[in-house]
């Protein structure tokens, strides 16, 4: 078996790769658990779903730890050395007629994968390294869009925050400043947090719709969302290979901002005026990202028009995912037929030669 330049240890290449295997279909059986739970709880809120999505992507990280785990050797057999060496006794020994049992399913695969097992651990570990770059100079970009020179926010702005953190019972200092590098507002920080409005919104924006903007910035401040989107993204870096990690990544952002909607409108207690302010900020938007900061208008603007109707309790025609899930299942039950098919063997026809052979197993033995 080749071995290649960056994994000098072969047990560690093939641990990684069977890992990175593994995790394709523990990935999917996760996400049709998931999938399964808003079936058993349609009523579910938005809050309880981002919790149960969440663990979701926790969990498929420490079962991707467990497989490693079980399957490397960190203590490798020393050798003895030459005088601890058992004395050598030769033996005549007898013949034996030797009966090759069939492979079963999962020893053909395996033959079939373990050439290979080296190369899919270093293309995993090279795409993890260009995520983990993007990563660095996300939190670089936001660390100089921090630093630069921003606006002082007008006092009926500052007046508005301080009632909302009292109402929302946030006591960490919050700064409000406009910029004209951003083009919708964007909580930044989380130790010491920044929310920033665009300078051209300054003076077209109402005190309710205001008021509104912050206290759904500050709902993402009190969820600790920033802390845990910064682990979210360390995941996706793990994971950037797997579609199912795709759709559990997007569908954690919608219910983040669902559930921040959910609080900024309890605190204002006006849904119709909120919904009217994310339709106004969402034209003074551009296209900008910005991995480590959380906005108002989240990713995309079908996202939006969802989370719009669904302030205004409008139905909203989802899409079906039926079929998707279908060849999903598939899928998945083809994995789990061959992780679990060890010692199992197609049935063959009898063969009554090899029986002979196999009932006479010695042929001579010492005297």
């Amino acid at each position: 078996m080749s071995n290649w330049m960056l994994f000098s240890d072969q047990a560690l290449a093939e641990a990684l790769g069977w890992t990175v295997l593994h995790s394709l279909w523990q990935g999917l059986l996760l996400v049709l658990l998931l999938r399964g739970s808003y079936q058993l709880w349609p009523q579910s809120s938005a809050t309880q779903r981002y919790r149960l999505a969440y663990g979701t992507l926790m969990l498929q990280l420490v079962l991707a730890i467990f497989t490693f785990l079980l399957l490397y050797e960190f203590i490798p057999e020393q050798p003895l050395a030459e005088d601890q060496w058992p004395p050598l006794v030769v033996a005549p020994m007898p013949e034996f007629v030797v009966v090759e049992a069939p492979l079963t399913v999962w020893q053909h695969l395996q033959q079939f994968i373990e050439p290979s097992l080296p190369l899919i651990a270093l293309v995993w570990w090279l795409g993890m390294l260009f995520f983990f770059l993007k990563m660095l100079l996300g939190y670089y970009s936001l660390h100089r869009l921090r630093r630069r020179y921003h606006l002082e926010a007008p006092a009926s702005w500052l007046a508005t925050l301080a009632a909302l953190q009292e109402k929302m019972k946030i006591s960490r200092q919050v700064v409000v400043r406009l910029s004209e590098q951003v083009s919708s507002p964007m909580l930044l920080g989380h130790i010491k947090p920044m929310i920033l409005f665009p300078v051209a919104m300054m003076n077209q924006l109402s005190v309710r719709e205001v008021e509104a903007i912050l206290a759904h910035e500050l709902a993402h401040l009190r969820r600790f969302d920033y802390l845990l989107n910064v682990v979210q993204l360390f995941i996706e870096a793990v994971f950037y290979y797997h579609p199912a990690i795709w759709w559990l990544g997007h569908e954690i952002r919608a219910l983040r901002e669902q559930s921040c909607d959910d609080i900024a409108v309890a605190s204002t207690g006006n849904s119709l005026a909120y919904a009217k302010t994310l339709l106004r900020v969402a034209d003074h938007r551009r296209e900008q990202e910005l991995q480590f900061s959380l906005g108002l208008l989240g990713q995309n603007k079908r996202q939006l028009l969802h989370r719009v109707k669904r302030i205004l309790n409008q139905p909203d025609k989802q899409t079906d995912m039926r079929e998707k899930f279908a060849v999903m299942s598939i899928l998945l039950s083809l994995a789990l037929l061959v992780s679990v098919s060890t010692g199992w063997s197609w049935p063959s026809t009898p063969n009554p030669e090899a029986e002979t052979v196999a009932t006479t197993i010695v042929l001579d033995t010492l005297p």
